[in-house]
C-alpha cells in the first residue's frame, strides 16, 4: 500500500492508475519542457487519428481532479498556409501535487 495521504490524494492517484492516463503523465513528466499538446501525446502513443480523442478525454478527466494544469501557446513549426500566423494549440502539464503522486506509482 503506497503512502499517499488524505482521500483526495488517493483518489486523484487511482485516476493516475489507469493504464492510458498513467502513459500520458509519464510522457509530460518527461517533456522536454514538462508540456505536450493533444497531437503531440497522441503521437507519442502510435497513432494521432486512434489515440486524439482518447487522450483528450483522459486529459479531461485528470484536468477535473487538478492533475493537470493547460495554456494555449502557438505550436512549433511553420505557421499555417493561408494566414501566415503561428498554429495556437492548448498545452498541458502535469501539476506538482500530480508529478510527486506519479513518483510514488509503479505500474
Amino acid at each position: 500500500m503506497l503512502a499517499l495521504g488524505n482521500e483526495e490524494t488517493v483518489r486523484k492517484a487511482y485516476i493516475l492508475m489507469h493504464p492510458l492516463r498513467y502513459r500520458i503523465a509519464k510522457l509530460l513528466d518527461s517533456a522536454e519542457n514538462g508540456q505536450m499538446y493533444i497531437a503531440q501525446i497522441a503521437r507519442e502513443l502510435g497513432d494521432v487519428e486512434k489515440y486524439r480523442k482518447l487522450v483528450t478525454h483522459h486529459l479531461l478527466v485528470m484536468d477535473q481532479y487538478g492533475l493537470t494544469n493547460n495554456d494555449y501557446g502557438p505550436r512549433g513549426g511553420p505557421p499555417t498556409e493561408e494566414s501566415g500566423r503561428p498554429v495556437i494549440v492548448n498545452y498541458f502539464k502535469l501539476t506538482p501535487e500530480a508529478k510527486e503522486i506519479l513518483s510514488k506509482i509503479q505500474i
